[in-house]
C-alpha cells in the first residue's frame, strides 16, 4: 500500500506537532486556569515556529505569529500570571532525562555560563562585561545553564541568572525586578554575589538529588573553582573542568601549571596526541593528549585515585596562527581510559552547540522582559521548545541506521 508523505509516521512536521502536544498535556497541570494552559502552549510553539525567527521581533511578533490579535496575553504570561516557573523546569528536566537516557552508555551533566546582550541596565542582572568571544566589554546578563547529554542527544534541563556585585549591594534594585536574597551571600557583614561555580553547583545538586543520571559532571572555566569541586566529589561523582593554562597545579609532588605540565612533558618525550572524530575548526579535527597528573585529595577523606591533565589543541586557534590549546582537569573515582575523558571534555562543544541551537530554534536569547521571574519563565519556556524540536528530530531520523544522533 502507498502511503501519501502526510500520513508518514515518520514526516518530520507531523511528529514535531505531535511531540509539541504531548508537551503541552505534560505541563498543563503547572497552570491552573484553561486560558492560561493554551496560552502557554501557544508560546511553545510560537517560539519554535520559523527556527525561532518569531521571537526576534519579540513578544509582539510571537503573539502575531500564535494567532493573538495582541500581544497582551503573553505579556500577562510572563509578568503577571500565577504559575511556577521552577514546577515547570521539574517537568523540562523530567521529560528530558525520560526521552534522552541511553541505558547502555554514559550520561553526563554540563554546566556552562551564557551571556545575554542587553541595550540598558534595568533588566534583571545586567551589568557592563567582557565577552568572551568578542573581547569587548558591553551591557549584559549572565547565567547558568545545566545540560544533559547521552549518545542520544544534548538539552538544557535547568537555568539560573546571575546577579552582579552591584546588584547583590543594591537590595531596592533587587526589589525592583523582584530578584531573590537567596542568590546574595552575606559573610561578616560584607553582602556579595553568588558567582557562577557556586550557582553551576546548585543546579548540579539539584540535578543530582532529583535522580538524573549522571556518569561525569564537565564545567567551563567560569564554572570551574576548587570549592566548587568539592560538590561534585563529595557525591563520589567523577569531574571534568576546564582550567586556566597558568592555573597552579600539581602534578606528582611538583607545583606547576597545565603549559608547564604540557612543556616537560613534550620535552620528555611522553605526548601522544590523538585525532578525536568530532566536529572540525577550519575542515581540520582537533587533537587530544592526556597526561597523568597522580592521585589528589578530595574535599573529604577519601583520595581521588586518577586525576589528568586533558589537552584539546585545535588547527589554527590563535590569532597568530598558532594551534589553540585548552586545558582541562580530569578527577575520577576510578580510572577511566583516556578515550572517556576526551569524549566527556568534548562535551562543552555540545553544550555550546545545544545552546546556539536554542537561540537560533527556540529565541532563548529573544525576549523583553526585564523581571527575575519574567527571564526565567520566557527562559524556561524556550528550554522545552528546543527539548521538544530536539526529540522530535531524534524520532524522524530513529528510522536512519546511517545517521548518529549526538
Amino acid at each position: 500500500m502507498n502511503v501519501r508523505p502526510e500520513e508518514s509516521r515518520t514526516d518530520p512536521d507531523r511528529l514535531r506537532d505531535r511531540e509539541f502536544d504531548a508537551v503541552a498535556a505534560r505541563i498543563g497541570p503547572r497552570f491552573l486556569r484553561r486560558d492560561l494552559r493554551d496560552r502557554a502552549g501557544a508560546y511553545l510553539r510560537a517560539l519554535a515556529l520559523g527556527g525561532g525567527g518569531a521571537g526576534r521581533g519579540g513578544v509582539r511578533a510571537l503573539a502575531a505569529a500564535a494567532g493573538e490579535t495582541t500581544p497582551a496575553g503573553f505579556r500577562h504570561l510572563l509578568d503577571r500570571a500565577r504559575w511556577d516557573a521552577d514546577a515547570l523546569r521539574d517537568d523540562l528536566r523530567e521529560y528530558v532525562v525520560e526521552r534522552l537516557t541511553d541505558p547502555d552508555g554514559e550520561a553526563t551533566l554540563i554546566a556552562g555560563e551564557v551571556r545575554f546582550p542587553k541595550r540598558g541596565t534595568k533588566s534583571a542582572g545586567a551589568t557592563r562585561r567582557r565577552s568572551p568571544t568578542t573581547g569587548r566589554v558591553g551591557t549584559c546578563q549572565a547565567a547558568v545553564f545545566l545540560a544533559y547529554r547521552t549518545a542520544r542527544g544534548c538539552a538544557l534541563i535547568d537555568r539560573v541568572l546571575h546577579l552582579p556585585e552591584e546588584w547583590a549591594t543594591d537590595p531596592a534594585r533587587r526589589v525592583a525586578v523582584g530578584a531573590p536574597d537567596t542568590h546574595v551571600f552575606g559573610r561578616g557583614g560584607v553582602v556579595a554575589p553568588a558567582g557562577t561555580p557556586n550557582l553551576a553547583g546548585g543546579l548540579i545538586r539539584r540535578a543530582l538529588d532529583a535522580g538524573v543520571p549522571c556518569d561525569r559532571v564537565v564545567t567551563d572555566e567560569t564554572c570551574s573553582f576548587p570549592r566548587f569541586w568539592t560538590s561534585p566529589r563529595r557525591r563520589t561523582q567523577d569531574h571534568v573542568a576546564v582550567v586556566a593554562a597558568t592555573r597552579r597545579l600539581i602534578a606528582g609532588r611538583t607545583m606547576t601549571t597545565p603549559e608547564g605540565h604540557l612543556r616537560t612533558a613534550e620535552d620528555g618525550g611522553q605526548v601522544n596526541w590523538e585525532v578525536v572524530p568530532g566536529p572540525a575548526e577550519n575542515g581540520r579535527p582537533a587533537r587530544w593528549a592526556a597526561l597523568p597528573c597522580g592521585r589528589g585529595m578530595g574535599a573529604v577523606e577519601r583520595p581521588i585515585v586518577s586525576e589528568a591533565l586533558l589537552v584539546r589543541e585545535d588547527p589554527a586557534g590563535s590569532k597568530t596562527g598558532a594551534p589553540g590549546r585548552t586545558y582541562f582537569l580530569s578527577s575520577s573515582w576510578e580510572p577511566a581510559p583516556p578515550r572517556t575523558l576526551v569524549e566527556a571534555a568534548g562535551g562543552l562543544d555540545a553544550f555550546r552547540r545545544t545552546v546556539a541551537g536554542a537561540r537560533r530554534e527556540a529565541g532563548l536569547d529573544a525576549y523583553e522582559v526585564r523581571s527575575w521571574d519574567g527571564w526565567h519563565r520566557h527562559v524556561t519556556l524556550s528550554m522545552l521548545a528546543h527539548a521538544a524540536l530536539t526529540i522530535a528530530r531524534l524520532e524522524a531520523e530513529a528510522g536512519r541506521p546511517d545517521r548518529v544522533c549526538r
